[in-house]
């Protein structure tokens, strides 16, 4: 199944490939074998992507190994009180 969005400038579509109307907006299913279809209307129908399922690379930072961070830099504020 591949998702589609309706992006119709018409707004709400009679779809007769799925026997209903499709709200403006609304994000929907299709069969494989019908995909091609919506995919020729690019003014209508806009292809949902999901993220890849096993690909994490940017959902959050490195892990960081606390043993080989450095220590914070001295700022000077409290040097001459070290002294």
């Amino acid at each position: 199944m591949q998702k589609f969005k309706n992006v119709s400038p018409l707004g709400d579509l009679d779809v007769t490939a799925l026997g209903r109307v499709v709200k403006a907006g609304e994000t929907f299913s299709v069969r494989a074998d019908l995909a091609r279809y919506f995919e020729a209307q690019p003014s209508n129908f806009e292809p949902v992507t999901k993220p890849a399922d096993h690909d994490t690379a940017g959902d959050e930072p490195p892990a960081v190994d606390q043993d080989k961070t450095d220590p914070p830099a001295e700022t000077g504020e409290n040097k001459e009180a070290d002294q």
